[in-house]
């Protein structure tokens, strides 16, 4: 038995209630089923249970909704009892011009940013502390830390990732299509946790030295393969839950994880390993406990995980209810065959490359040239700003849908200010520490740098699913980040690379024979001078922000086939509502 109630809710003679899902937020909790949000009580509703017989066994009704001021808006439609996101029988309306938005999907996107903020605190733990982690495995001596060798930890853990995600990308894509949201995100919190028990296991003294450097590795590798399914996860949860006027935004809260994570990961190890006790037995300790902590938050993301369910009963948007699931290589085939996305690949590659560079390269250079103590902290405000910059983007796009513009409007910021960095780092140093003032400006440019490259990861894979629609939005998402992941390693690859060459910039490197020098009888007024060739590396850093805004500018030129689609599906509802009426009126 069904009833209207005040404020539009219809009660069933179970207490639970159902909405007319056009403005509403619906909550799957204890025997809620949803809320009918209408704009006054002037509607009446009669819903009159149909004759059981053999086409009808999921006891469907009949909704007649009546306008007191409009005399009658009249529908008639199918309510069809089905299974809710528990397992409990819901009713919701079986025409697609209707779409319900479910609390459950916050759930959902807060696992997934759980999972993306766990996973980047494993991926960049140990860039900025190698003075402690290169001791603890490699036994080097402390001045052997700051020295090329095989035990380079802060960058190996770091490209680890890169590897691992461009090798298992694929199968990420392919589970997530097939087996949907709820499998793909608990295997990518298990791997994850699983790698975050083996860094436990390789910080434990008792471990013997030969020991812990292959079983870090292993854990990073496992934690790694955890990337293949969350990275591809942020476009499917925002098509299967959210509503086309949330879709940027929930994008944008689900990547604005991964900065707050590199900035969790860049900033915890300051705190839990001491720096006064560098090289004692007690910082072993520290280390064990730094990742006891990385463990814990992995280890409750894998339990949240199992509560995650695949999509709603009921459709939030005109693509969401169109089933355009494809047979995994025939999807990759529609895909490959969109050319804007080859256009895609530069232009989110590029931006991922530019902003998670930084973290890994600077950290030395930055010390030499006088900002020994900031690095962690740059980090840190980056992915604030980043944060916020994402989810300012996605509320923008949201609106305006403004995608072309966004991304390229923020390349020019990027360029310039990537430029403006490297300006800022030739200037002349003279003595131990750079002034407040130039710590100031290189907080300024970093956090910058951050507002403008980090939304351009969400916005760049709304984006694809956008113009490659109706492929499946796990393979075109999961296809940019891919290529994110093979252009950072590429272009760390070949920064590194070039820190080692003399091109260029030899009278500004560090040689025994260098006597570059303002006054040999006083240190203080000594001119510091590069280890690597660092200037070149920052030139090559900026060469490649400097193409990828001539490359946005001339060759992005993106068509909204989704937004496409459910704007002539709006077209169509219209008209078949006029031509109701018209004939109900005759």
């Amino acid at each position: 038995m069904y009833h209207l109630e005040n404020h539009g809710k219809i009660i069933d003679d179970k207490g639970g209630y159902m909405k007319l899902p056009q403005v509403c937020d619906l909550n799957s909790q204890n025997n809620e089923v949803g809320t009918m949000y209408l704009n006054n009580n002037n509607v009446t509703l009669q819903a009159t249970p149909l004759p059981a017989t053999a086409n009808n066994k999921a006891n469907a009704l009949v909704i007649s909704i009546t306008d007191k001021r409009n005399s009658l808006m009249a529908r008639d439609c199918s309510l069809n009892s089905e299974p809710d996101l528990y397992g409990k029988r819901t009713r919701r309306l079986s025409t697609k011009e209707f779409y319900v938005f479910y609390g459950h999907r916050w759930y959902v996107l807060i696992v997934v940013c759980l999972l993306a903020l766990s996973n980047a605190t494993l991926w960049l733990s140990y860039t900025n502390i190698s003075k402690f982690t290169i001791p603890f495995y490699c036994n080097l001596s402390s001045e052997e830390v700051n020295k090329p060798s095989y035990c380079d930890i802060g960058v190996w853990s770091s490209q680890i990732f890169q590897i691992v995600g461009i090798l298992t990308g694929v199968l990420g894509m392919f589970i997530t299509d097939k087996y949907g949201i709820k499998v793909s995100c608990i295997l990518g919190c298990t791997f994850n946790a699983l790698g975050a028990l083996l860094r436990v296991i390789s910080a434990m003294p008792v471990l013997s030295l030969g020991s812990r450097l292959p079983v870090l590795y292993f854990g990073q590798t496992m934690a790694a393969m955890s990337q293949c399914f969350f990275l591809c996860l942020s476009p499917k949860v925002a098509e299967y839950w959210f509503g086309d006027h949330q879709r940027a935004f929930a994008n944008s809260l689900s990547f604005s994880a991964n900065p707050i994570g590199v900035a969790f990961g860049t900033l915890l190890p300051n705190f839990v390993v001491n720096d006064a006790i560098v090289g004692s037995n007690q910082n072993d300790y520290q280390l064990l406990t730094l990742n006891l902590i990385l463990f814990v938050i992995a280890f409750i993301t894998v339990v949240l995980s199992f509560f995650v369910q695949n999509k709603p009963a009921t459709a939030p948007s005109p693509s969401a209810f169109l089933d355009h699931s494809t047979e995994f290589l025939a999807g990759l085939k529609i895909l490959f065959r969109c050319k804007m996305l080859y256009v895609q690949l530069f232009t989110f590659g590029i931006a991922f490359a530019i902003q998670w560079s930084l973290p890994v390269f600077a950290e030395l250079m930055l010390d030499e040239i006088g900002y020994k103590k900031i690095p962690p902290y740059l980090v840190v405000l980056g992915a604030i700003t980043g944060t916020i910059g994402s989810i300012v983007g996605g509320s923008y796009i949201d609106r305006t849908k403004n995608f072309k513009e966004f991304i390229l409007n923020s390349y020019i910021a990027i360029c310039v200010i990537t430029f403006s960095l490297n300006f800022h780092i030739r200037q002349p140093f003279f003595s131990n520490e750079q002034t407040l003032s130039s710590h100031i400006w290189i907080g300024i440019l970093v956090a910058a740098l951050g507002y403008f490259t980090i939304p351009i990861f969400p916005i760049g894979l709304e984006l694809c699913v956008e113009t490659t629609y109706p492929s499946p939005e796990a393979s075109s998402s999961g296809i940019l980040v891919i290529t994110g992941q093979f252009f950072l390693f590429i272009i760390m690859y070949v920064m590194q690379q070039l820190q080692g060459t003399t091109w260029l910039y030899g009278d500004s490197m560090e040689f025994e024979t260098n006597a570059k020098i303002i006054d040999l009888n006083d240190d203080v007024c000594r001119q510091k001078l590069f280890k690597s060739n660092y200037l070149l590396s920052i030139d090559f850093w900026c060469a490649i922000s400097l193409f990828g805004v001539i490359f946005t500018a001339i060759f992005l030129k993106p068509r909204y086939l989704r937004l496409e689609y459910e704007l002539e599906e709006g077209i169509k509802n219209a008209a078949g509502k006029k031509r109701e009426q018209a004939s109900k009126e005759k």
